[in-house]
């Protein structure tokens, strides 16, 4: 049983974890199990059943006390990661990233201590697993952020330190090998989890290479030694004896009838080797016709099938050349951005071919940086879900740009994005059907598009359809569902400043009326009553304007509950 988590504890029974605290330790005192179950499941559905962490099978209360079951088949506690090759280590790092981009992506804090997390040995799905992360009323006491969490979880599956608090000594290390050494050196370097997984992806190619580079001389060693053995037992064949039957290919039976034929008229005078006597054998009967076509049907399919092979491993190897040289260059690109030359770097991989790079997760790379270099036209013929990318990033100083690329709204994301920037709600509403409904910046500026419109109805109509369509659990219809019930409630206070409003400019319209009608000596009065209406107007129109800019302004993490 190990302390955790400020005042509580988990204890480890073969294939079963249990954490357990009481329930001071949660946020809110009078929490319940039902509470926590509730939210929990709103979290994981959030998370998407997420493999990055370790999922509760039971929440029960026991006394004052909260209990959290887990079922853990095929795993193992974190320290057995320091007993693996490094190259082990490393595949195993990379999942400790998706941890990390959970964390931040997700807004669920990770208690980043080495005895809240598990190795799984799943096979085909061999990963780091987190324990407890925030949810609902459950608190994790850690404010670590997911780039420190990472590399000093990282660190401390490399050296004895169950707890990192600087940058360790070369002698706390339990493989001081220089490979091993450099490798932490350049995490200390890292500025971001980005920078993080780029050296770890740098590492797992040039694993990845060397392991073929060894393949390859295998192969060659092999191949030698096949050769070898081959010569030696052709120099070891024996002629079988004379009465000693042996199947013949067509090509030598040929040979062979063709010499039987020599020696029974060798005592005949000899003829001249010509066309007319090779046409007079082939003639004088179908067997020999017959052997001659077979023998030469066996060498066309021999010579072909000798220089299709030929052909077909001379591709090969030009193939495996070739990947050879783009996992190098890869290689070479992700060090150019770990030593610091960043710009190098992109200018480098923007200079590959996409399509030949070596993982998903170069590809990943290669089309974040495009987007970051704002090559956007680029980015979105690689993938199209950049376009996504590019519409939350939309500002003053790129619409111009964007809408520019978005020539003739080719892009119907784009379209989408661009329309809410220029407040064009209508749009919008056109184009719910051709956008995902399950990113939830998507669903909200939608949601918003509706309510600062004045549809609501054409809203509750448009859910109810996709009701139809859809799983009562897709992860679209809760997003619609959270985004209404928030628009519902903040619309109340945004409709009386609009009619606040409006109530203030027809007060404005009437007192403009009343000065042109007053008589010269009610003018005076007139004006002053005009004055104060117009003063009212302008407070009405402030209030009205603030209450709109907080609903167009209102983020998905708000409106969405999570």
């Amino acid at each position: 049983m190990i302390k955790i988590n400020r005042n509580g504890e988990m204890e480890f029974n073969q294939n079963e974890v249990s954490y357990f605290a009481t329930v001071s330790n949660f946020k809110r005192p009078t929490v319940t199990a039902e509470d926590l179950s509730d939210s929990y499941e709103k979290m994981l559905d959030e998370l998407n059943y997420s493999d990055s962490v370790a999922h509760i099978v039971n929440i029960r209360a026991v006394g004052k006390y909260i209990y959290f079951d887990y079922v853990q088949n095929e795993t193992s506690s974190f320290q057995t990661i320091r007993s693996f090759p490094f190259e082990k280590q490393m595949q195993f790092f990379r999942s400790l990233v998706d941890i990390g981009k959970l964390q931040k992506e997700k807004g669920t804090q990770i208690l980043w201590k080495t005895d809240n997390f598990l190795i799984s040995h799943e096979e085909g799905n061999e990963r780091i697993k987190a324990i407890l992360h925030s949810f609902g009323d459950f608190k994790v006491y850690d404010n670590t952020d997911e780039f420190v969490g990472v590399r000093k979880i990282i660190l401390s599956a490399l050296t004895k330190l169950n707890n990192i608090t600087g940058k360790p000594n070369r002698a706390d290390f339990i493989n001081k090998s220089d490979e091993v050494i450099s490798f932490a050196e350049e995490l200390f370097t890292s500025n971001d989890l980005n920078d993080i997984e780029l050296v770890i992806q740098a590492k797992l190619d040039e694993f990845e290479r060397q392991r073929e580079e060894r393949e390859e001389e295998e192969r060659l060693k092999l191949e030698e030694k096949s050769n070898k053995k081959g010569k030696f037992f052709n120099k070891k064949k024996t002629k079988l004896k004379e009465d000693t039957p042996k199947r013949l290919s067509s090509k030598e039976y040929l040979k062979q009838n063709l010499n039987k034929s020599v020696e029974s008229n060798s005592d005949k005078p000899k003829k001249k080797f010509s066309l007319a006597n090779i046409k007079k054998w082939l003639f004088s009967s179908p067997l020999n016709m017959g052997i001659f076509i077979v023998a030469l049907l066996v060498m066309f399919l021999l010579v072909n099938t000798i220089a299709s092979n030929s052909s077909g491993k001379s591709e090969d190897e030009k193939q495996l050349k070739q990947e050879r040289k783009v996992k190098n260059e890869t290689l070479n690109v992700y060090q150019e951005y770990i030593n610091g030359n960043k710009k190098k770097a992109h200018d480098k991989f923007a200079n590959m071919k996409y399509n030949e790079l070596p993982t998903k997760e170069d590809k990943k790379i290669y089309v974040k940086w495009l987007i970051e270099d704002e090559k956007y036209t680029r980015a979105l013929k690689l993938d199209n879900d950049v376009a996504y990318e590019l519409g939350n990033k939309i500002n003053k100083d790129n619409i111009d740009d964007i809408k520019k690329i978005n020539g003739n709204n080719s892009n119907k994301v784009l379209t989408f994005f661009i329309a809410s920037y220029d407040k064009d709600f209508q749009t919008q509403i056109d184009l719910a059907n051709d956008v995902n409904l399950k990113d939830e910046n998507v669903a909200n500026k939608l949601a918003q598009a509706y309510t600062l419109s004045n549809q609501e109805d054409e809203f509750e109509s448009f859910i109810k359809k996709q009701e139809k369509e859809l799983d009562s659990d897709d992860k679209a219809l809760k997003n619609l569902h959270s985004t209404k019930q928030y628009y519902s409630n903040e619309k109340m206070e945004y409709e009386d400043d609009k009619k606040e409003m409006d109530k203030a400019k027809k007060e404005v319209s009437e007192k403009s009326k009343a000065v042109d009608k007053a008589k010269s000596k009610d003018k005076s009065k007139a004006k002053d009553d005009l004055k104060n209406a117009r003063e009212q107007l302008k407070s009405a129109e402030d209030k009205y304007d603030e209450s709109y800019n907080e609903i167009l302004n209102t983020t998905s993490n708000e409106a969405i509950e999570n």
